[in-house]
C-alpha cells in the first residue's frame, strides 16, 4: 500500500474572525449590482473585491468547500494571454463577465442563506461536511461489478457502515450531475475503485485505465473531503494518472477482500471505526 499524506485544505475559522468574514461576504454580495453596471473586471477595485470575497468564503466554509472552489474558478472574462499594455476588453469579455458575475451572485446568496440557517441554530462554523451522514461511505466505481459488490459487503456487513452507490439510489427526477452532487454531499468518506475498464492505444504502447467518470468523481471528493477521507482501491494492471499520486492507494490483485485489513485501518484513521474492531 502506498501512503502519501499532504496538507488538508484550510478549515473554517471560528470566533471573531468568522464574524468579520461573514460581514465581508454580505458586503461582497451588496457590491454586485455595481459590478453589473460596470461590466468590467479590469479595475483594481474589482480585483480587490474578487480576492477579498474568495478569502472570506475560504474563512467561513473552508477551502475544501464547494462555495470556495466554485467562486475561485470564475474568470469574469475570456481567459487568454495578456500582453504588455493591458487587456483589450472585447464584447466576448463582457458576455463572460455578465455570466460569471451572475454565478458569483448565486454562490454568495446560497452561502449566506446557509450561514443564516446555521447562525439560527447556534452560530457554529459551517464546514464542507456540514450535511453529511456520520457513517455514509461513497463508492466510486467503473465496470467491475464483482469487486463493487465485494466492497459494498465489506462496508455494510463487516464494518457496519452505510455504503452509497449512486446507480442504486433513487433518481427522484434529478439529472445525473444533480443526483451525484446530492448523494455525494451526504457522505463523509469515499473509496474510488479503479479497475482496468478502458483500453488505451498510445504512441508508446497500450495500457488500461479507469473510466473517466471514476476519475472525475474521485477529483470531486478530493476537493470536498480532503486527502485523508478519500482512498483509491487500485486493481493491478490499471494505470494510475500521475496527478493522483498524492492520494492514499491500496493496490489489490483479483479481489478487494485481499486488502480487508488495509481498508479497515483507513476507516479507523478517518474515525469511522474504533481501533481494534
Amino acid at each position: 500500500m502506498t501512503r502519501a499524506r499532504q496538507p488538508e485544505p484550510d478549515p473554517p475559522v471560528t470566533g471573531p474572525a468568522r464574524r468579520i468574514a461573514i460581514d465581508r461576504l454580505r458586503e461582497g454580495l451588496a457590491a454586485i449590482p455595481k459590478w453589473k453596471e460596470t461590466r468590467d473586471a479590469r479595475p483594481p477595485e474589482f480585483e480587490n473585491w474578487k480576492s477579498r470575497t474568495a478569502q472570506s468564503l475560504g474563512a467561513v466554509f473552508g477551502k475544501g468547500h464547494d462555495y470556495y472552489w466554485k467562486f475561485t474558478i470564475l474568470h469574469f472574462c475570456v481567459p487568454r494571454m495578456v500582453f504588455p499594455g493591458g487587456r483589450d476588453w472585447q464584447p466576448m469579455d463582457v458576455q463572460a463577465f455578465e455570466r460569471d458575475i451572475a454565478k458569483a451572485e448565486s454562490i454568495l446568496t446560497d452561502a449566506l442563506v446557509e450561514v443564516d440557517a446555521v447562525e439560527g441554530e447556534g452560530g457554529q462554523p459551517v464546514s464542507s461536511t456540514a450535511t453529511v451522514q456520520g457513517n455514509a461511505v461513497f463508492i466510486i466505481h467503473g465496470h467491475d461489478e464483482t469487486n463493487l459488490h465485494r466492497l459494498r459487503d465489506l462496508i455494510e456487513k463487516k464494518f457496519k457502515l452505510h455504503p452509497v452507490i449512486m446507480k442504486w439510489e433513487a433518481g427522484k427526477g434529478r439529472v445525473m450531475i444533480e443526483k451525484f452532487e446530492q448523494e455525494a454531499a451526504r457522505c463523509r468518506y469515499a473509496f474510488a475503485l479503479l479497475t482496468p475498464d478502458d483500453q488505451i492505444v498510445a504512441t508508446d504502447g497500450e495500457y488500461t485505465q479507469a473510466r473517466p467518470n471514476v476519475v472525475f468523481e474521485l477529483g470531486w471528493f478530493y476537493g470536498r473531503l480532503g486527502r485523508s477521507n478519500v482512498v483509491i482501491l487500485l486493481k493491478k494492471g490499471t494505470k494510475l494518472h500521475s496527478d493522483l499520486d498524492g492520494i492514499s492507494q491500496i493496490t489489490f490483485g483479483e479481489s478487494v477482500d485481499e486488502k480487508y485489513l488495509d481498508i479497515e485501518r483507513e476507516l479507523q484513521a478517518a474515525g469511522l471505526l474504533r481501533s481494534g474492531g
